[in-house]
């Protein structure tokens, strides 16, 4: 009779649940319980009732005691993983999800939740599978295609997110995961016209919620990457109007006004960015908008900004001279996180520029994990041990420049190993055959010969374990054509004076370029000096402004046309009394053939020129720098110069 009462009690108390009186049916189930606890759909009913009620705490016991009379039900198994999962209790959650599929494999819905679950412990590869099965089971739909797209993003499978994405978007074209998803990996993507698709998207979501602060931090980082600085500037800055203090957003207009030159503006929002994440909790109860974007960075994103954050201060601190901020920088990102590749890089370059090199190596070969590794071969690395016997293989990696400084090294090679084989930019080949110590030399896309190890290029100071007094210093080791040479020295008979070769711009898509690429006008100084003839030696970018001139820069439209690239230069440089050019490959190839070289400098100069004004240079000791006082100040730059060279055309005069 008690059993036939809760029975009715029961279905009265599932009529009031359904009815959507979740008060009533609560009351109706606890008075069952009352006088009869074990009673396995009163607790399992319940339990369902306070999941819905959002108080999945509550519901635990009761659907364990349900499932302990009934361990087969795949629905008792799947609201407790339901209810683990709302609790935070994840791995408990993925054993009831595994277990009820145990019992009801075909369960779309199961599969889809375990898939959930395994994204949110980031086992992105088990939550593919997951929704792979879900998918067999299920129609498809924008919430599944829209897992789909978040798990291939996390595999960094973009290609695969991006279409799903896309599917989602067919559906619902405001829907904010999916755009936002596109835009994420699009932040990642350096091509114009993905860099144009971004900016597209990143405004649609600024559109579609104006009040983010995280959105218009977004748009500025494609803005960023496009080089367009006030606009970027001024989405920080309505990033940090909706939520003060956004760390992100301080250290994106820091980073901001770093690619500007503004170093002590750039250190200062680095740094008060530092402070805000530092202070994140205390910040959190100031602005509900800042709290809202807060929870929105999980703490694997957290700690990469900070470590960016740390890393960019690095690089500023460095640029204005103060290295022990910078390292105090560095330890605080490494100690965040001790894998992230770009402090290390940043360690190696800010130890390398002040010629710290013993410490600077080892950390400069962690660019092996970074975006622009050098390629991999299937045969062991070389660690530097005696290889008589062994044939190395020496890569290029990086630039034309890093292949003309660093091909020093070959010479030494022949006292460690047996054979040289050096693979080389294709460019470089006729060049590079006067270089002593390689025994064959091949260009990119040529079948590889027989080897035994291999090396790229830039590994090999650190494998030499070179110091400031161990550089090899020994010039020229590169040698221009004796025919070239004597056949340029004909050519350019007529041109009386002191000769000076100039460039003025490398490749325009170097990393800031802009902070050491010289205008060709500021030659004009040199120009007006009586006695001088300016000789160019620029090719490519930049060569449009000898067609703005009212000075005299001579100009021979076939150099290197012929005898491959660098040939004719080399001799033309062997022809000249100075060769004068900013941050390029011809700086390089000038002091590897021992010529005198001035190089003008930046104040924000790669590590291999060193910090600091000293005037003489450790890799070239025909070089002499000129650095800026103050980014941009080319003009102090080449009146210093033009001091120098009234000098050395009075001393040639008087010597003639």
């Amino acid at each position: 009779m008690v059993m036939e009462q809760a029975q009715i009690q029961l279905r009265e108390g599932y009529r009031l649940h359904q009815a959507g009186d979740l008060t009533g049916a609560e009351r109706a189930y606890r008075e069952i319980l009352a006088a009869s606890p074990d009673m396995v759909d009163a607790n399992q009913l319940l339990g369902a009732l306070l999941l819905q009620n959002k108080r999945p705490i509550e519901a635990i016991p009761y659907l364990e005691l349900a499932i302990s009379r009934l361990p087969n039900s795949a629905v008792f198994m799947g609201n407790l993983a339901i209810a683990f999962s709302r609790t935070g209790q994840l791995e408990r959650a993925v054993e009831a999800y595994r277990k009820a599929l145990g019992i009801d494999p075909h369960s779309g819905e199961h599969w889809k939740s375990l898939g959930t679950v395994l994204f949110r412990l980031k086992r992105y590869p088990e939550a593919l599978e997951s929704f792979l099965a879900t998918q067999k089971i299920l129609l498809d739909s924008i919430e599944l295609d829209l897992k789909f797209g978040l798990v291939h993003y996390k595999l960094g499978n973009d290609d695969e997110a991006i279409s799903h994405f896309e599917k989602v978007l067919k559906s619902d074209q405001n829907h904010l995961q999916a755009l936002s998803g596109i835009g994420q990996i699009l932040l990642k993507r350096s091509e114009k016209k993905q860099e144009t698709k971004a900016i597209s998207i990143w405004r649609r979501l600024i559109e579609l919620d104006p009040e983010n602060p995280s959105m218009h931090n977004n748009l500025a980082t494609v803005l960023k990457n496009t080089k367009e600085y006030n606009e970027a500037s001024r989405c920080c800055i309505r990033s940090l109007e909706l939520a003060p203090y956004f760390f992100p957003a301080l250290c994106n207009l820091g980073v901001i006004h770093a690619a500007q030159g503004n170093f002590l503006e750039a250190e200062r929002f680095l740094s008060e960015s530092i402070r805000a994440a530092n202070a994140k909790t205390e910040l959190e109860a100031l602005n509900e908008k800042l709290k809202a974007a807060y929870s929105k960075i999980d703490e694997e994103t957290w700690r990469e900004f900070h470590c960016t954050a740390n890393c960019q201060l690095a690089s500023v601190t460095a640029t204005l001279g103060n290295h022990r901020a910078a390292h105090e920088a560095l330890d605080r990102s490494l100690q965040i996180n001790p894998e992230h590749n770009d402090s290390h890089m940043m360690r190696a370059f800010t130890y390398l520029q002040c010629g710290e090199f013993e410490k600077g190596w080892p950390e400069y070969e962690w660019r092996k994990k970074g975006e622009f590794a050098p390629r991999k071969f299937p045969r062991p690395e070389w660690n530097g041990a005696l290889a008589m016997n062994q044939t190395l293989l020496i890569h290029a990696e990086q630039g034309l420049g890093d292949s003309i400084q660093f091909c020093r090294y070959a010479k030494l090679l022949k006292s460690k190993v047996g054979r040289v084989v050096w693979l080389t930019h294709r460019p470089m080949l006729r060049l590079l055959k006067s270089c002593e110590g390689i025994d064959e030399l091949i260009g990119e896309g040529d079948p590889l010969p027989n080897y035994d190890i291999h090396l790229p290029l830039m590994s090999l100071p650190g494998i030499f374990k070179t110091s400031m007094n161990t550089i090899p210093r020994e010039v020229p080791y590169l040698k221009a054509n004796p025919t070239l040479v004597e056949r340029w020295k004909e050519r350019l008979s007529s041109i009386e004076g002191f000769r000076i070769g100039i460039a003025w711009q490398g490749n325009k898509e170097f990393a800031n370029d802009e902070f050491r690429r010289v205008p060709l006008d500021e030659y004009r100084l040199l120009a007006s000096i009586p006695n001088v003839r300016l000789i160019c030696l620029q090719k490519g970018d930049g060569t449009e402004q000898l067609n703005q001139l009212d000075f005299e820069v001579i100009r021979f439209d076939d150099v290197d046309t012929v005898e491959g690239a660098f040939m004719d230069t080399a001799a033309i440089m062997s022809n000249m009394d100075l060769i004068i050019s900013p941050c390029t490959a011809t700086p390089h190839l000038a002091g590897a053939l021992g010529r005198p070289v001035w190089l003008a400098k930046s104040y924000a100069p790669e590590w291999r020129w060193m910090a600091g004004d000293p005037p003489n240079n450790p890799w070239y000791p025909t070089m002499t720098m000129f650095r800026q006082s103050k980014l941009g100040d080319w003009k102090s730059v080449f009146q210093r110069m033009s001091n120098e060279i009234e000098k050395l055309v009075h001393a040639k005069v008087d010597s003639n």
